[in-house]
């Protein structure tokens, strides 16, 4: 028998199912470089990006209540820019 279609929240935990405490630092230092450079190494689309993933990790400091799929959504757009 067909199997049910998994919910969105259900795929999007399949992505990254989790952010630690340390990954949290890097993700930062991440969104942070590619804010400050992106447009300097031709991308000036993705610093508005990187800076709105700063934000949410900055106004949210508890990674655990960050929601992953809006985190997801993020490094998706800068992919898909980077990767035109």
């Amino acid at each position: 028998a067909d199997e049910p279609a998994a919910s969105e929240d259900e795929a999007a935990s399949t992505k990254a199912p989790h952010l630690y405490p340390c990954n949290q630092a890097e993700l930062v230092r991440a969104a942070h470089d590619l804010k400050c450079q992106a447009a300097t190494c031709g991308f000036p689309r993705v610093s508005p990006i990187a800076d709105s993933l700063c934000r949410l990790i900055e106004h949210i400091p508890d990674i655990a209540r960050l929601p992953l799929r809006l985190t997801d959504q993020h490094v998706d757009a800068i992919i898909a820019i980077t990767h035109k």
